[in-house]
């Protein structure tokens, strides 16, 4: 984890920004002139940590007013070069995509540009990009998503930007503004094809929300919720052929995947598939209705997809509930959809940094949490728009996926090659 480390000390450095603005990429040309560029900081090697012993970061330097003053100026700067190129083009996932198009006008009112807003699924989306890149077509500003696509296709072409080369407002960069006092910074494996964590580094994607995962849904006429506080009551043989699950191999599975395989443990992943065998439905809709009619009785997994289409289900009162932290193992804190990056040779670097910072920022994190009924990793900002149980509890036994990319890619490929020892799959 020494490179994770070290970028939290990258941070750090960038956050006395204040006399001077990280750059934007050197290849795009700015409509305004660019402000100062700063002096070099090496970055400082971590000390290491004795066994036994818990790291305490040092606290997030507070500006000085100098520093407030310009950085305002530059702020301005920045908005007014943002609005002379008049838009960002950005990739977001079909889970937030709804969000951000229904409240498309209400955030161009507040920035003052439009928001070019593309989905599609990332694994089909990423590999044309890529290909226009090879072209020498940069259509694309910014790419918000979960970590996998980006940690394994899109980091090792060098197609994203290091996070202290764009975010450099003093809201975003101060550590203790965020859950848990440290930067949520997904890991990347910078190459995939290593086992290896010394490959990990985090610096290319920050998580701007993040819930506890909704666990199992199930069908309230047919499964007892006080029958269920671990994993393995799943494995009970009344639940075999009434049990769901988006397909596991899939990479919007990787993190409760990841989850179950780290901390249930994989002697449970692979009891499930071999002895109850659940059937895969790839549609979350139909996974949830096929639960409400009883077709299936519980789902053994679940994703941003299964909960969007479950509460739907709940809101027009069919037979559904989740179990939610209702397992003693712990609860996967899971990031989605809900990871910021930033391609390299911007079309528009000005408005896209502009909207990367704003979005991060307290004004950004609230109108977030206001259209999406989800939960910031901001901890200075109000939570009472959050539902109780998406606030994350600190006493849980919580696992945080976007630290855990690599346990994440690492268990995509692990069931894939667990499910072709089964067969049937």
């Amino acid at each position: 984890m020494v490179k994770k480390l070290g970028l939290t000390g990258v941070l750090l450095t960038v956050a006395v920004f204040i006399t001077a603005c990280g750059g934007d990429d050197p290849t795009a040309t700015p409509t305004a002139p660019p402000p100062p560029t700063p002096t070099a900081t090496a970055v400082p090697t971590p000390t290491p940590v004795p066994p036994g012993v818990t790291a305490v970061a040092p606290p997030t330097p507070t500006p000085t007013p100098d520093a407030m003053a310009a950085f305002e100026a530059e702020w301005a700067a920045l908005r007014e070069a943002a609005q002379e190129e008049g838009e960002v083009v950005f990739r977001i996932g079909s889970s937030e995509a709804n969000n951000f198009r229904a409240n498309r006008e209400a955030m161009q009112d507040i920035l003052g540009f439009e928001l070019n807003i593309v989905t599609g699924s990332s694994s089909q989306l990423a590999p044309k990009i890529l290909a226009e890149r090879d072209a020498g077509q940069y259509t694309m500003d910014l790419y918000y998503s979960g970590p996998s696509t980006i940690s394994r296709v899109l980091v090792p072409t060098g197609a994203i930007l290091p996070l202290d080369e764009y975010l450099f407002h003093p809201e975003v960069l101060d550590r203790d503004a965020w859950y848990g006092n440290e930067f949520p910074i997904a890991d990347v494996v910078t190459d995939p094809a290593l086992a290896d964590y010394s490959t990990i580094e985090g610096k290319y994607i920050m998580a701007y929300g993040a819930d506890p995962g909704s666990t199992i849904f199930y069908n309230t006429n047919f499964v007892d919720p006080d029958e269920i506080d671990s994993w393995y009551d799943l494995l009970d043989p009344k639940y075999k052929g009434k049990i769901v699950m988006p397909d596991p191999r899939e990479g919007g599975q990787s993190g409760p995947i990841g989850f179950l395989r780290e901390v249930v443990g994989e002697d449970f992943v692979r009891r499930l598939l071999t002895e109850q065998r659940p059937d895969i439905v790839t549609d979350a809709r139909a996974l949830i209705e096929q639960i409400a009619t009883g077709r299936y009785w519980l789902s053994a997994t679940s994703g941003s997809g299964l909960t969007r289409a479950a509460s739907g289900a709940i809101d027009e009162g069919l037979p559904i509930a989740d179990l939610g932290d209702a397992f003693q193992e712990g609860v996967q804190v899971g990031m989605g959809g809900r990871g910021s990056a930033a391609f390299t040779n911007q079309p528009h670097p000005n408005a896209a940094k502009y909207f990367a910072n704003w979005f991060l920022s307290k004004e950004g994190a609230m109108f977030y949490q206001s259209i999406s009924n989800s939960n910031s990793l901001r901890q200075d900002i109000p939570k009472d728009d959050v539902p109780p149980e998406l606030q994350i509890d600190p006493d849980a036994n919580n696992w945080f996926d976007w630290k855990k990319t690599h346990e994440r890619n690492e268990a995509l490929e692990w069931v894939a090659e667990v499910m072709a020892e089964i067969g049937g799959y």
